[in-house]
């Protein structure tokens, strides 16, 4: 009887300790993180005073790559932009470039110009469109038709200008400024030859420092919370509740429906376009500023004053795994539903331990057209959204597989 109690504990035990939380990346080697971006798998990371990383495989190793970057004030990396040309750093020594990964960087400084009020460059954003660079620094927005050999201002060169974010929406250009002391969002329609403030927060002066959008609808976050418009800019509403007092926003990222908010007070959720907002806190939680969001594979990595981290998607759309406490017997792949299905469906699985899991979608012929899952979970019910908007209408199957376990389900998706 004794050895019968001692196993149930046990596996009580081991349930009770799954719990979905933050991870951070301890093997990122700086103590902050400005800026992250992903391009051709790769992951690279800008810190304040310590330069540009690189990481091949998804976090787990990190190395430094700084050549060309002279002095701390290049190191201090406030954007990272993969652009046609190359790879380009914004620092406070100016702009460089890479066309090797970041094994070199070369400083692309031509035209820009410093102060009035500063004695360095101070360039805070990187944009493309259409063929021309733009750039934003701490007096001007600048643009390149060389590749950022050269630059020329294209609004009058002033103290604070502080453009820190870009974004192009339907035909016209979006810039915004962190100084505070002036409208918050730009926009031009004639590739940055004018410009004109938009009317968010009444046009009264605050800090925008990021643009996001989707199909009818732009999101600004603020100094004083996130805006929304739905008509192209002419109108905004703001959209804080929930995101608790003086929220700062800086970054933005969605996934399927819910989008997320990273700000002075770490990371939000919002399933209904920001009407209503909820932390997604992190046991042992300090007060930080979140700088940067990144959606890429299964996981949403944030940059923070305090470094890398990173949650599972699945965990952050669909809670926390296995809430009852119930004992997990076997492996089991759930039947989608709805199905048929027109655009997204939900695939539920469950796992009785600790599995490398797979999960993948594949087309009538066997061909590969999707990778849901590739890492190891631990054991709990398991359930996130697969949305077939890409793909044309007819019967797919997904195959579950583990170590010991493998079961496919057929679906059916209508247009």
């Amino acid at each position: 009887m004794k050895i019968i109690l001692t196993i149930v504990f046990i596996g009580l035990t081991f349930l009770t300790d799954v719990k979905a939380d933050w991870l951070k990346l301890t093997s990122y080697p700086a103590t902050n993180a400005r800026d992250i971006v992903e391009k051709n798998g790769v992951l690279y990371a800008g810190a304040q005073g310590s330069g540009v990383y690189l990481s091949y495989n998804n976090g787990a190793n990190w190395v430094q790559r700084n050549n060309g970057l002279t002095t701390n004030r290049a190191t201090t990396v406030h954007a990272i932009a993969y652009l046609t040309p190359g790879l380009f750093i914004a620092t406070t020594d100016g702009i460089f470039m890479s066309t090797d990964e970041g094994l070199n960087w070369t400083a692309k400084n031509n035209g820009l110009q410093i102060g009035p009020g500063a004695v360095y460059y101070f360039a805070y954003s990187l944009f493309e469109d259409e063929g021309a660079l733009y750039a934003g620094t701490f007096n001007a927005i600048y643009k390149s038709s060389n590749n950022g050999d050269t630059w020329v201002p294209i609004i009058p060169v002033a103290t604070h200008m502080d453009i820190c974010a870009f974004h192009k929406y339907d035909n016209f250009i979006m810039a915004g400024t962190s100084a505070g002391n002036r409208p918050p969002i730009m926009s031009s329609t004639n590739n940055g030859s004018s410009w004109s403030n938009m009317s968010i927060n009444g046009g009264f002066p605050t800090s925008a420092f990021c643009i996001y959008s989707e199909p009818g609808k732009i999101f600004v976050g603020t100094a004083i919370g996130a805006w929304l418009s739905t008509n192209g800019g002419v109108n905004w509403i703001r959209r804080d509740n929930g995101l608790g007092a003086d929220p700062y926003v800086f970054s933005f990222a969605k996934v399927n429906t819910t989008l997320f908010a990273a700000t002075n007070n770490w990371v939000y959720k919002s399933t209904n376009s920001g009407l209503n907002w909820k932390l997604d806190s992190m046991n042992g939680q300090t007060f930080q500023d979140v700088n940067k969001l990144l959606v890429y594979g299964n996981r949403l990595y944030a940059g923070s004053t305090t470094g890398l981290y990173y949650r599972n998607i699945d965990e952050l759309i669909t809670g926390i795994e296995n809430p009852t406490g119930e004992i997990i017997r076997d492996y089991t792949l759930s039947q989608n539903y709805p199905n048929p299905f027109n655009p997204v469906t939900k695939i539920e699985y469950r796992i009785p331990s600790q599995s490398n899991v797979l999960l993948k979608v594949y087309d009538f012929t066997g061909k590969e057209v999707q990778t849901l899952v590739n890492e190891i979970k631990s054991a709990g019910n398991y359930s996130l959204d697969f949305n077939a908007s890409s793909l044309s209408s007819g019967v797919y199957f997904y195959k579950l597989e583990t170590e010991s376990f493998s079961s496919v389900k057929k679906m059916t998706v209508i247009k």
